[in-house]
């Protein structure tokens, strides 16, 4: 395959003006609770769920920008990815066969130790990206803009601020949909290590489908999920009003948090006692936040994404 050459931009071409670079934002730690059926350690690990998968995505897109078969990145792919995510970030990649079909793969590379970058979050490790490219000169746009494209990502010793992210995530493109904007199909199931060597799942079936909102363009999220909270408590999830996720990433002035929309989580005990019902709510529309607001058992509490 011909070394392919991708352009730093925005996922569907649209046009980046300038980095812009987020400041630092604090971690709200959830209070105490008393009430096990007030717990709202499985919204938690959804909303993390939920930002490790576009995060990774989001680093993806960013280093995809030209491969060669000899085996590795050129210079102007790293040089790009290291002014976004910082000078320890480095991309290398090559054509291969994935199931008897060419390919195209990436190494997203943090390093062993802790990379500080440019969002204020620590990374180490590497995302691995298949693209799906199979013909001479196809882009990444294309990767992204042909219909029954599925482009794969996986993980290799990968931590996002000290937590360990494994699994799959796969991205299928799925045409246009009834209102002429394209749409992909996500599933991912993912682990997630937490510093005290605490574990929990992240599974989701979903469908991203580009729309546009007073003028900005946004992803909108529907669909379904399961998984396991890190205190042994599994759950289901429902997209009762979709979740609206700025198509533009961080570093070209998109919020690195999803915006809007109601989740609904319902816990079970790992005994087979009584189901608690949760709402989350990521907020309003046009407000870049951190932090999103959980009810459950007549109580309100705050939660504040990665």
């Amino acid at each position: 395959m011909k070394t392919q050459k991708i352009l730093l931009s925005g996922i569907l071409g649209l046009a980046v003006a300038g980095l812009t670079l987020n400041g630092c934002h604090k971690d709200n730690a959830t209070a105490p609770v008393t009430n096990t059926n007030q717990n709202v350690m499985a919204a938690e690990d959804d909303a993390n769920g939920t930002y490790a998968s576009n995060d990774s995505k989001n680093i993806a897109d960013a280093s995809m920008q030209s491969q060669s078969a000899s085996g590795s990145a050129d210079k102007e792919a790293s040089h790009k990815l290291s002014l976004i995510y910082g000078d320890c970030a480095k991309v290398t990649g090559n054509d291969t066969i994935v199931g008897g079909a060419q390919d195209t793969v990436i190494h997203i590379e943090f390093g062993t130790t802790d990379c500080f970058c440019f969002d204020k979050r620590n990374r180490r490790g590497t995302i691995i990206v298949y693209w799906g490219l199979q013909h001479p000169g196809e882009s990444w746009f294309q990767a992204y803009s042909d219909s029954g494209n599925t482009i794969t990502l996986t993980f290799k010793d990968y931590y996002l601020r000290d937590n360990g992210i494994s699994g799959t995530r796969t991205w299928t493109n799925e045409g246009h949909n009834v209102n002429g904007y394209q749409n992909w199909n996500f599933t991912a199931n993912l682990t997630i290590t937490y510093p005290n060597s605490q574990t929990a799942t992240w599974v989701a079936a979903r469908n991203n489908a580009i729309t546009q909102v007073d003028n900005v363009w946004y992803y909108e999220v529907s669909g379904n999920g399961h998984g396991m909270s890190r205190d042994g408590n599994s759950y289901t999830v429902t997209i009762a009003s979709p979740i609206y996720v700025t198509v533009l990433p961080w570093w070209a002035g998109g919020c690195p948090w999803p915006e809007a929309g109601i989740v609904t989580i319902t816990r079970t005990s790992p005994a087979g006692g009584n189901s608690v019902t949760m709402t989350v709510n990521y907020g309003t529309l046009g407000d870049c936040n951190a932090n999103k607001t959980v009810t459950v058992s007549g109580s309100t509490q705050t939660i504040a994404m990665w």
